[in-house]
């Protein structure tokens, strides 16, 4: 069995400083050179991550705070998308709804189009679920799912239900979005 070591008073306690280093026993010039060494890469890599993550925020124009903002914009504009939707089939009465939704992108490659076509009815009690998860992908793909556009939807919603409660027609609702991104 191994005898414990003997521990004198002034060795259990951590040095207070870099300076006080040179109290503990053992620690000479080895010791203090390596923490220096320590120190320095570790200041070394704080700074390195600092300076990519700067450097990132402004080529990229992104940060932890401006993709919060976005994520609670996409959020807002996702409730007042699903709100005006059910208003719209529900409570104006616009039912069975007949909604295209058409976005054009136009871009180095050319122009590309890409369409949604649903039918809304007033018994379905998940039309707002069912319609962002067909428009959603569309959206994302043409880098338009953010607050303005889904706001604008929902904008759109609630004029259409306005209007058709103004003029009633022939009880056949249909509604042509198309949404031009350059």
């Amino acid at each position: 069995m191994i005898a414990p070591a003997s521990i004198s008073a002034t060795s259990t306690k951590p040095p207070a400083r870099f300076s006080d280093l040179a109290s503990v026993p053992g620690a000479g010039a080895p010791a203090r050179a390596g923490l220096r060494a320590g120190l320095r890469a570790g200041v070394a890599a704080v700074a390195r991550d600092q300076a990519w993550s700067t450097a990132r925020d402004a080529i990229v124009g992104d940060s932890a705070h401006q993709r919060g903002a976005e994520a609670m914009g996409r959020m807002l504009g996702s409730h007042l998308f699903a709100e005006n939707l059910i208003l719209l089939v529900n409570v104006y009465n616009c039912s069975p709804l007949v909604l295209n939704l058409t976005v054009e992108q136009s871009g180095i490659f050319g122009r590309s189009s890409n369409f949604v076509r649903m039918v809304l009815m007033s018994s379905d009690h998940h039309n707002a679920r069912h319609v962002f998860q067909q428009m959603n992908p569309v959206l994302i793909d043409a880098d338009l799912n953010g607050f303005g556009v889904l706001s604008a939807l929902a904008r759109i919603f609630g004029e259409y239900g306005l209007d058709a409660q103004r003029a009633p027609g022939d009880g056949r609702y249909w509604l042509n979005i198309t949404i031009t991104a350059t």
